[in-house]
């Protein structure tokens, strides 16, 4: 059986790209390695400031009050916050900005619930933003099922 097409030798260009396979993707595996960030990774710049763990939580609407301090109970520095929720293999994430005053308040950070069906999980809108550090802020989350959910909060 002829092996040649156009002039060229099929057996020889199938033994070539065998040969090459191997060190052509360990090439490319290295390059995309070098120069991209791994997804996966945790990212090690942001800081975690609060945490708020609800376990076997049900299914409905969340009202999240954070009174702006971290986990040493002292009031954060103004900046960049993001509250990232995450609920089985969900995530979801959205930012706050802090900025200095407000009215001193010794509220605790709590949440309210409302019995109520949902399709999705969702992380809603953070309120007001900005938001004066010692006044706090108010995060709305939807779980579509009972689940356990982690609201965290990291300063970038």
């Amino acid at each position: 059986m002829d092996r040649e097409f156009a002039g060229l030798n099929l057996f020889r260009l199938e033994n070539m790209i065998r040969r090459c396979a191997i060190p052509l993707f360990l090439l490319c595996a290295a390059l995309l390695n070098t120069g991209c960030k791994n997804p996966l990774s945790e990212e090690k710049n942001k800081k975690l400031v609060h945490e708020a763990v609800f376990y076997d939580a049900p299914m409905g609407r969340y009202v999240y009050f954070w009174n702006g301090r971290d986990l040493q109970n002292r009031y954060v520095t103004p900046g960049k916050y993001y509250f990232v929720l995450e609920v089985k293999d969900f995530q979801d994430q959205d930012y706050v900005t802090a900025v200095e005053g407000g009215k001193q308040s010794d509220a605790e950070s709590s949440y309210y619930y409302y019995n109520e069906i949902w399709h999705t999980n969702e992380l809603g809108k953070i309120e007001p933003n900005p938001f004066p550090i010692m006044a706090g802020c108010t995060v709305t989350f939807i779980l579509n099922g009972s689940a356990a959910a982690k609201l965290s909060i990291y300063q970038d």
